[in-house]
Formats: structure tokens, C-alpha cells, sequence
């Protein structure tokens, strides 16, 4: 395995993480698909490359951002507060349009914002 993942949404690069990060990033993917049945439009390339099709990412996440707005279990919307904040900023870096629906989803949104300028791309 390489020293990095790179994940592209299309044909643009959004986020090559440390191969640990990466790792954990691409095992919270196959349980949320698995836990909400979502598919993220992931083509895995190699083990440490990953390219999403747009729409379907798109569609991925902003039906976490659904779940996320709606759900009431704490535990649920705190497992997934850092996954969602991570695939808003690589979605947001793809120019993809996002769609919150209340104020906890805009407030996810503002927040992924910040953590942009800590996750390298290439």
C-alpha cells in the first residue's frame, strides 16, 4: 500500500490523505453503505485510490445530511458528525450542490468549511 490515498470525484483529485486516515475514511464508506444502503458511486481504482461518480456522491451525501438533520439518537449523529464533515468537503471541492434542509445540516456545512483547510489534496 502507498504512503497516501487519493480520492477524485470525476476527474478532480479532492483529498489524499495519510494511508491510516484513508483507511478509516474508506471503512466508515463501506459501513455507511452497508448500514443505510447508500452507494457512494465508489470505483475503486487500486487500494489507496478511489473515484467516486459525481452524481452519485452527491446523492451519498446528501442523504447523510438527511439522516443527519432528522434522526434524534445522539450516538447515531455524533458517529456521524466527522465522516459527514469529511465527504461535504470533498464534494464542496468537486463543485458538487449539496442540499441541507434545516439549520443542523447548514451548521455541518459551515463547520466541513473550516476542516477543508486541513485535509491536503494533491
Amino acid at each position: 500500500m502507498g504512503m497516501s490515498y487519493v480520492f477524485d470525484i470525476g476527474r478532480e483529485t479532492v483529498w489524499s490523505p495519510a494511508n491510516t486516515t484513508g483507511r478509516v475514511y474508506t471503512g466508515l464508506l463501506t459501513l455507511a453503505n452497508e448500514a443505510f444502503e447508500l452507494d457512494p458511486g465508489a470505483n475503486v481504482i487500486s487500494s489507496d485510490y478511489y473515484e467516486f461518480e459525481p452524481n452519485a456522491f452527491t446523492a451519498f451525501v446528501n442523504r447523510l445530511l438527511e439522516i443527519y438533520e432528522n434522526d434524534d439518537p445522539a450516538p447515531l449523529v455524533t458517529m456521524l458528525h466527522g465522516f459527514l464533515k469529511i465527504s461535504i468537503v470533498m464534494a464542496t471541492r468537486a463543485g458538487l450542490s449539496l442540499s441541507p434542509t434545516g439549520e443542523r445540516g447548514r451548521a455541518i456545512i459551515d463547520h466541513a468549511g473550516r476542516l477543508g483547510h486541513t485535509m491536503p489534496d494533491l
